[in-house]
């Protein structure tokens, strides 16, 4: 099933308040598919995927270069 981005976000931002009124212990009580939309969230605000031993340059990131740089 494909989602929008706006669905997306919109359940990402239901379990974050769940989180938010529950605490720590409401992560636990997520979803796989809860988590997966809070995963997909930072994706589609454009957080990059970082592999092992890679590092993220905010300043690059700020200006939409990706923000990846190298390895560690």
């Amino acid at each position: 099933m494909t989602r929008t981005d706006h669905e997306i976000l919109h359940s990402a931002a239901s379990s974050l308040g769940r989180v938010d009124i529950g605490g720590p212990r409401a992560v636990t009580m997520l979803s796989l598919h809860q988590i997966e939309d809070l995963l997909l969230a930072l994706v589609v605000m454009g957080l990059p995927a970082l592999q092992p031993g890679e590092v993220l340059d905010f300043r690059r990131l700020d200006q939409g270069a990706g923000g990846k740089v190298g390895v560690v």
